[in-house]
C-alpha cells in the first residue's frame, strides 16, 4: 500500500508539471496583452496573483509589469511610478519596456492636452446636461461622461471660442458640479462629496475577482426577462413589470481588488450588501502546506527561520513535501503523505510520514480565517535492521490572513521540520 501511495505521488508530480508550465504561459500571455492591447481588469488580476508567487523570479517579473500597468492607469502617480521603474530596471528587456512606457505616457499627456485645449462654441437654452456633455465629448474627441445621479438636470449656456477645459469648468460652476479625471475619462459629479444624495464607498474583495464582481453587479442591475410571467397570468402583458434586483443610479469601478461605489446612499448600501453576500458565502479555499527540513548544521529556531526570505531559507533548509487540498468552510478535510517504503537501501536516516486534518471557518474580519489542524507525524528509522518508529500528535488552532504563509513547529527527531500553511480563495471566475 505504501509503495502504491509513493507511485501515486510521483504520478501526481508528473501530471503537475504541465500545470506549472500553463501558469507560466498565463503570466506571459497577460504581459503580452498588456503591451499589445492595453491594461484591463483581467490582466491586472493575473499580474497581481503572480506577484505573490513563491518563485522569486516569477514574482519579480509580475511585480515589474504590474507597476507598469499602474503607471498607465494612475495618471496622478504616473511620473513617480515611472521614476521607480527607471531606478529598478536591471535587464536590457526591462530598460526597453521602461522606455516604451515613457513614450506611452508622453503621448497620452500630449493627446489629453490637445483635446482639452480645443476651441468650441456652445449656445444652449434649458437643455439637459447629458446632451450638452455628449456634444462636447464628440467635438473634442475626449471621454467625458455625466454621473447617473445628475440625469434630468437642465442648464443654459453660451460660450464662444472657449477651450473644452473652460467649457467643462464653466458647466461645473453654474450647475454646482465637480469633475474627476479617471484614467483619461472625465466624469462630472455632484459638487459636494458631502451631498446627502451622493456618497462614495470602497469595498475590498476577499474571495472573488474584480472582473467577476463587476459581472455579477451588472447582472443584478439588469432588468429580468419579462417572458417568465407568473403562473396564472393568461396574458403576459398584464403581468407585473419585472424589476432588477439592484436599483439604478450607482456607478461601480474597480482598481486592484477594490470596488468603488458612487451614488445615492441607500442604493450604494444595497450594492455593497449584494456583493458582500456573493463575496463571502460558501467559497471554497485551497489549503497549501510546505514541510521544511532544516539542514543538519542549521541552528535557526522557528521564529528566526520564519523571518528569513525565500532565498535565505533555501540556504539552510529544503522543502521535502508540498501537498495541498481544496475544502469548504466548516468541513473537515484530511491529507496524508506516506514516504516510508520499507526498503532499507532507499531510506534516509529517518523517513517522515504524516497526516493533517484541517477545518477552516470565517471570522468577523473578512480578510482573516480561523484554522484548526490535527497533525500526526510518524518518523521511521532503521537501526541495526530494525524499524524504530516515533510518533508526534498535536492539535492547534490559529487565525491567519488569506494568501499569507504561517509557520508552525512540525517534528523534531533525527531531523528538525517546520510546517507552513496558507489559505487562498479557490473560486473560479
Amino acid at each position: 500500500m505504501k509503495k502504491l501511495i509513493v507511485t501515486m505521488f510521483l504520478l501526481s508530480l508528473t501530471l503537475s508539471l504541465p500545470f506549472v508550465f500553463a501558469q507560466e504561459n498565463e503570466l506571459e500571455a497577460a504581459i503580452s496583452r498588456l503591451w499589445l492591447t492595453g491594461p484591463d481588469a483581467k490582466i491586472e488580476q493575473t499580474l497581481k496573483t503572480y506577484s505573490e508567487s513563491n518563485d522569486a523570479a516569477v514574482s519579480a517579473r509580475a511585480r515589474f509589469h504590474l507597476t507598469c500597468l499602474q503607471a498607465i492607469n494612475d495618471k496622478e502617480n504616473a511620473t513617480q511610478l515611472l521614476t521607480q521603474l527607471q531606478n529598478d530596471a536591471q535587464s536590457p528587456e526591462e530598460k526597453e519596456i521602461v522606455e516604451k512606457l515613457s513614450r506611452i505616457l508622453q503621448e497620452r499627456s500630449a493627446k489629453k492636452e490637445d483635446g482639452m485645449q480645443k476651441k468650441i462654441s456652445l449656445d444652449f437654452n434649458d437643455v439637459e446636461l447629458g446632451q450638452i456633455v455628449k456634444l462636447i465629448a464628440k467635438q473634442s474627441g475626449e471621454n467625458i461622461v455625466v454621473h447617473n445621479s445628475l440625469n434630468g438636470i437642465k442648464i443654459s449656456l453660451r460660450l464662444i471660442d472657449a477651450t473644452v477645459a473652460q467649457a467643462i469648468e464653466t458647466i461645473c460652476t453654474i450647475a454646482d458640479l465637480r469633475q474627476e479625471n479617471r484614467n483619461g475619462v472625465y466624469v462630472l459629479l455632484p459638487g459636494s462629496a458631502a451631498d446627502e444624495n451622493y456618497v462614495k464607498r470602497l469595498y475590498k474583495l476577499t474571495a472573488i475577482s474584480p472582473t467577476r464582481a463587476l459581472k455579477l453587479l451588472e447582472a443584478g442591475a439588469a432588468i429580468p426577462d419579462g417572458s417568465n410571467a407568473p403562473a396564472g397570468f393568461g396574458d403576459a402583458k398584464k403581468a407585473p413589470a419585472a424589476l432588477p434586483e439592484l436599483p439604478s443610479g450607482v456607478t461601480v469601478s474597480a482598481k486592484s481588488n477594490e470596488l468603488l461605489f458612487e451614488g445615492p446612499p441607500e442604493a450604494v448600501r444595497e450594492y455593497i450588501s449584494f456583493i458582500e453576500n456573493l463575496d463571502l458565502k460558501d467559497r471554497a479555499h485551497k489549503l497549501s502546506f510546505r514541510v521544511w527540513r532544516m539542514n543538519d548544521d542549521s541552528k535557526h529556531d522557528l521564529k528566526a527561520f520564519a523571518a528569513l526570505s525565500e532565498q535565505e531559507r533555501a540556504k539552510v533548509a529544503r522543502i521535502i513535501s508540498a501537498p495541498a487540498l481544496i475544502t469548504l468552510p466548516g468541513k473537515n478535510a484530511r491529507i496524508e503523505v506516506d514516504n516510508f517504503t520499507g526498503e532499507q537501501k532507499e531510506q534516509p536516516k529517518e523517513s517522515i510520514d504524516f497526516s493533517i486534518g484541517c477545518k477552516f471557518n470565517d471570522t468577523e474580519k473578512p480578510e482573516l480565517l480561523r484554522l484548526n489542524l490535527e497533525i500526526s507525524v510518524f518518523g521511521t528509522s532503521i537501526i541495526n535492521s530494525k524499524q524504530i518508529k516515533t510518533t508526534r500528535k498535536y492539535n492547534t488552532g490559529l487565525q491567519i490572513a488569506r494568501n499569507t504563509w504561517a509557520m508552525l513547529p512540525f517534528y523534531e527527531g533525527e531531523a528538525l521540520l517546520y510546517l507552513e500553511v496558507q489559505a487562498s480563495s479557490h473560486q473560479a471566475d
